[in-house]
């Protein structure tokens, strides 16, 4: 059921990673599904996990189609979407809700008309009653404020930074910053090549300030991912022929039921093959056969796992209670108000 979710979800992003690209190419079928695909396979590679952040994915994709759609067709209706968002981000994932906000600053600074600065000029009054009405519809969550504020506190904590290898700073010894590093000199060249027309300022602002945030802390370059190729559709929209009827003709329904096919089986095969061969998501826990043992001469009313940090999810999935689990925010004394667990753990390795 899990795998199923992720699948679902992984089909999602494609699905909104392909309209984003569709709108932005002025319908350009084929590089919006070649844009798709490899966007969606480098998220696959080093992001999709069975963790709150692949909705996250959905929520920011959708903002960011409601946004252009809201530019492309001059239709104040689609900025509803952003309240939405908003509420669905701080129930469902609400350490990324302020990363709604980092996305809709690069509309915001993209809305003022300045031909010196290439900014493009859109309708700001109705931008920025639905950004206001998104930050208080934020607030309605079981914590409130809190619910909010937590993560900057949490991100700079030093124990954190040891435990979770994801909030570790840009390195090029690490394997998935090297494949950063790669695509962030493809697509700074390529923005270079198209410096002289007329590149989106939203676009660049995405870019950077993304790939800032993945400097900052590697976890930050699944946002980037998200952002980075996009883009690439609106450059190369004159290009790239817009349908394959009219390249292959002769042989257009053949070429057009091969091409679809391949394109889906190549994702959800790519994305169940690779996903259930990853340390992230395991059909057999570590700790199984030991947790087995536990239930046979424990009580699970009366007992409490001494677990490790990664093994904590397992321990209360089969029903004891942990020490300490993946929610590491949730035992920093900032956070809980009683006792930092985060700090005893590292002290007692």
């Amino acid at each position: 059921g899990l795998l199923l979710l992720i699948v679902l979800c992984n089909i999602a992003i494609c699905i909104l990673l392909y309209k984003i690209c569709y709108l932005i190419s002025e319908e350009n079928k084929i590089l919006s599904t070649i844009i798709m695909f490899i966007c969606d396979m480098t998220l696959i590679t080093h992001f999709i996990v069975s963790r709150p952040q692949i909705f996250s994915y959905i929520t920011l994709l959708g903002l960011i189609y409601a946004l252009e759609l809201y530019i492309h067709k001059k239709d104040k209706k689609y900025l509803i979407w952003i309240p939405i968002i908003s509420f669905i981000q701080i129930n469902m994932h609400a350490s990324l809700w302020i990363m709604l906000f980092l996305f809709i600053l690069c509309y915001v600074i993209d809305s003022f008309h300045c031909k010196n600065l290439r900014l493009q000029g859109y309708e700001k009054k109705p931008l920025f009653i639905a950004i206001i009405i998104a930050i208080l519809v934020g607030f309605i969550n079981p914590y409130g404020y809190k619910a909010i504020t937590f993560i900057f506190g949490s991100f700079l904590d030093s124990y954190m930074r040891i435990f979770i290898k994801e909030l570790l700073p840009f390195s090029i010894n690490n394997d998935l910053c090297k494949h950063m590093a790669i695509i962030i000199l493809i697509i700074g060249l390529i923005y270079t090549y198209f410096r002289e027309g007329n590149v989106k300022v939203r676009y660049i602002c995405l870019f950077c300030g993304t790939m800032i945030l993945g400097f900052m802390a590697i976890k930050g370059f699944s946002n980037f991912i998200l952002v980075a190729f996009f883009p690439l559709a609106y450059f190369f929209k004159d290009m790239v022929p817009k349908d394959l009827r009219n390249v292959f003709l002769p042989v257009q329904k053949i070429i057009n039921i091969i091409f679809i096919s391949f394109a889906c089986l190549v994702i959800i095969g790519f994305g169940y093959v690779y996903i259930t061969n990853k340390n992230t998501i395991t059909l057999k826990h570590n700790a199984q056969s030991a947790i087995d043992t536990l239930l046979r001469y424990t009580d699970k009313e009366d007992a409490t796992v001494y677990s490790s940090f990664n093994d904590g999810g397992y321990v209360e999935f089969r029903g004891l209670k942990a020490y300490i689990d993946p929610r590491a925010e949730y035992y920093l004394k900032k956070n809980n108000g009683k006792a930092d667990i985060f700090k005893e753990f590292y002290d007692l390795q």
